[in-house]
C-alpha cells in the first residue's frame, strides 16, 4: 500500500481520469463500465482504502450526472434557438 497525504482526491482523480479517457475515445460510460471501475478499485486495494474509494466514486458519478444534465439543457436550448431561427427565416 503507497501512502498518500489524501488518498480520497487520488481516487478521484484516477477515476475521473479513467472517465474522462473513455469518453474521449467515444465510449460509453454506463454503468456496466462504472461497475467495473468501481470493482477494480476495490480488487486493487486494502479494505482500509475503501471508505476513499468509496466516496470517490460517488463524487464521480454525481459529477457525471451533473455533466449529463447540463449536456441535455445545452441540447434543449440548441433546439429550441434553431426552431426560433427557422421560424425568423419562414
Amino acid at each position: 500500500m503507497t501512502y498518500s497525504p489524501d488518498p480520497y482526491d487520488d481516487f478521484r482523480r484516477s477515476m475521473q481520469e479513467m472517465v474522462e479517457v473513455r469518453l474521449e475515445h467515444n465510449r460509453n460510460v454506463d454503468w456496466k463500465f462504472l461497475e467495473e471501475l468501481l470493482f477494480c478499485y476495490l480488487d486493487l486495494n486494502n479494505k482500509k482504502s475503501y471508505r476513499f474509494i468509496l466516496r470517490a466514486f460517488a463524487d464521480v458519478i454525481v459529477l457525471l450526472r451533473e455533466i449529463r444534465q447540463i449536456a441535455g439543457e445545452y441540447a434543449v436550448a440548441e433546439r429550441r434557438r434553431s426552431g426560433w431561427e427557422d421560424v425568423k427565416h419562414a
